[in-house]
């Protein structure tokens, strides 16, 4: 019996052993095997980081563009305008000058300025400044080029100004006489460059740029690569560079970079980088793109398992068990949190490509009630509810009033508040955000509020510059729906789209507005002049139109 029960526990000892060691070097092959693994799983979300925020920064330059394409075109339109190129005297340049001030104030650009058919500028709202656009030609600009020829489409141009030696966008639209089918000249309008650099620096963090031609860097959030190129340049595409005048004299050095794969670089010092480049809505010359450092990415994976092997295969005997136990509970909670994470990534990913469709869809509303509607039922979209208020300030009355109110809040319409007052109110005075999980239950409610079955609420401030406006406010009736940081995010990012949408809205009708007073002048100053001379044979023409 004892030399039996002796063998059963050699029998014992060498199963246990054999056991310890295969439990082992399945855990060890495990380890080594998990970590290639976390490094593919983070460089693939590294890359959708990347592509979304490139998709972010393709948006608002594309937003920003149709916008300014869109204020070309009605500076274009203007009989001023038409008049200073078939006639440019004295009272017409007056006229003409007194408008381009009138743009360039209102919408805080750089310049602008009219050109004639060959491409002399003849009016310009910098014409009292040193370096005066007046009397300069600059007929070798593309954008000039496409005006002239009759392309009434999107004439979009980055450049560095040879006169101002100040980096811009222009935009410039085709200016036509009553009586010709061919453009007498064209209306361009220079935007600050820098202006969109700083917008873009603040909404999206990391190293991004935007190259134009031959891959010169224009605008970037490292200053120190504008006018490089992004890619090593041989001596033909320098002497193109040169010879476009669209980047400066020059030099134009390399930053060091080199595409070693499809998505992929390295810098001078050996620094590798995943770059995510996408082209800019109409103007295929020019991309944007942004770098992710992937040592940066990989550097979060420092593996305690790779830097201390002998102790950890020490301990690996001794409590191989509980170390089994512990890394298939770990991995099971990562596989988890990474499947959350692309859950969320891909969330994320939903509500921007619906933030894109739902941004073009408002550059092209510029009836104010109709936008307003638009943009409310919208938003509800985006969060997936039906009810919703939007309030816009009255400057007369100093309140906020509910101009448009779906689901709970369609019998709203009018209500107003004062700033502090209710849900609204709080965010119009502190002119940050809000969510409230029970309204009901919130003790910053409206005592004499009539509105029932609201439950979570969020509000959202929509600004015009640093003003607030408005509020946009979304509600769930159902008491197991919630807002979070998701909903916070993409109706933060809507509200200033939406904003703009607004601003213009309410520029382009106090452009009609203003167009319609000097038609209205007009006919008046025709009916004095008949009565005057007694002559009805006199001839007028308004925008287009005889009188």
């Amino acid at each position: 019996m004892a030399i039996c029960s002796s063998n059963s526990v050699v029998a014992l000892l060498h199963s246990l052993s054999l056991l310890a060691i295969t439990a082992f070097l399945v855990v060890s092959i495990g380890c080594f095997q998990y970590y290639p693994y976390l490094q593919r799983i983070s460089l693939e979300e590294a890359e959708k980081r990347a592509f979304s925020t490139a998709l972010i920064l393709k948006n608002r330059v594309s937003v920003l563009t149709s916008e300014n394409t869109r204020v070309a075109k009605v500076l274009a339109g203007f009989i001023d305008v038409q008049l200073l190129l078939l006639d440019p005297d004295e009272k017409r340049v007056i006229n003409a000058n007194r408008l381009l001030d009138y743009f360039r104030e209102s919408l805080e650009l750089s310049v602008c300025y009219i050109m004639d058919a060959k491409g002399s500028t003849v009016a310009s709202s910098n014409r009292n400044e040193p370096g005066s656009f007046v009397g300069q030609n600059y007929k070798f600009r593309p954008y000039f080029i496409k005006s002239i020829q009759g392309e009434p489409g999107v004439n979009m141009y980055l450049a560095l100004g040879v006169t101002s030696n100040i980096r811009g966008v222009y935009h410039s639209y085709p200016i036509y006489s009553n009586d010709s089918q061919k453009p007498i000249g064209c209306a361009v309008i220079k935007a600050h460059l820098s202006q969109l650099e700083q917008e873009l620096s603040e909404i999206v963090t990391g190293t991004w740029g935007l190259t134009g031609p031959y891959g010169v860097i224009l605008a970037s959030s490292k200053k120190d690569w504008v006018y490089k190129t992004l890619w090593k340049a041989g001596p033909q595409e320098i002497t193109r560079i040169s010879n476009s005048c669209q980047f400066g004299k020059g030099p134009w050095g390399w930053i060091g970079l080199k595409e070693d794969k499809q998505g992929y670089a390295t810098d001078s010092s050996g620094r590798n980088y995943m770059i995510q480049k996408m082209d800019i809505n109409h103007y295929t010359e020019w991309i944007n793109f942004y770098l992710t450092d992937v040592n940066s990415v990989l550097s979060i994976l420092s593996d305690p398992l790779m830097k201390n092997r002998g102790v950890i295969v020490l301990l690996l005997f001794l409590l191989i068990c509980s170390l089994v136990l512990s890394l298939y509970f770990y991995g099971r909670s990562e596989l988890i949190r990474k499947k959350k994470m692309e859950q969320t990534l891909q969330i994320q990913n939903e509500y921007l490509s619906a933030l894109h469709q739902t941004s073009l869809g408002l550059i092209n509303r510029l009836e104010f009630n109709e936008l307003i509607e638009t943009i409310l039922s919208r938003a509800g979209a985006l969060t997936g509810t039906s009810s919703g208020v939007l309030s816009l300030y009255n400057e007369t009355r100093e309140e906020l009033v509910i101009r448009v109110g779906l689901g709970l809040f369609k019998k709203a319409l009018g209500y107003t508040v004062k700033p502090g007052e209710g849900f609204s109110g709080k965010i119009w005075q502190k002119g940050t955000s809000l969510i409230v999980d029970d309204y009901a239950q919130w003790e910053g409610r409206l005592p004499n509020s009539k509105i029932e079955n609201l439950h979570s609420f969020i509000g959202i401030p929509m600004k015009s510059g640093e003003n607030v406006s408005g509020v946009l406010g979304l509600a769930h009736s159902e008491t197991e729906k919630k807002f979070g940081e998701n909903e916070l995010d993409i109706l933060s990012r809507f509200a200033e789209l939406a904003s703009i949408a607004i601003d213009n809205a309410r520029l382009y009708s106090q452009l009609q507005t203003a167009n319609h007073e000097l038609q209205q002048l007009v006919f008046t100053v025709k009916a004095l002049v008949v009565c005057w001379s007694g002559r009805e044979d006199l001839n007028f023409r308004v925008g287009g139109v005889c009188l």
